[in-house]
């Protein structure tokens, strides 16, 4: 399972206590841009990104895995489905699921 982990300005992605990704991120207007250059600025679609920022405040952290019964409900609202991260995909990928999970 992937803990994705927001500390202040950035987040993290571990698996297994072994971090595959780290990233500072911030929001201007509806665009969260990640402090990685290749992940450049990704758009708010549909406010699953802003949904994700929310989550991340309601609970300071997202276990995100088949389990996760409250992440699966929040994304589901959103007309998404919990999509499992890919072993080296880290939080590129996690955003990735975010935007192209659509059921």
């Amino acid at each position: 399972m992937i803990r994705i982990q927001r500390a202040g300005e950035r987040f993290a992605a571990a698996e297994g206590g072994r971090t595959l990704a780290s990233c500072a991120f911030s929001l201007r207007g509806n665009t969260v841009l990640l402090g990685a250059p290749t992940y450049a600025e990704l758009p708010v679609v549909d406010g699953v990104f802003r949904a994700c920022l929310d989550y991340f405040e309601r609970r300071g952290y997202l276990d995100y895995g088949p389990a996760d019964e409250a992440a699966a409900a929040a994304f589901a609202a959103l007309g998404y489905t919990v999509c499992q991260v890919g072993e080296t995909g880290g939080i590129a990928a996690f955003f990735e699921t975010c935007k192209n999970c659509k059921n």
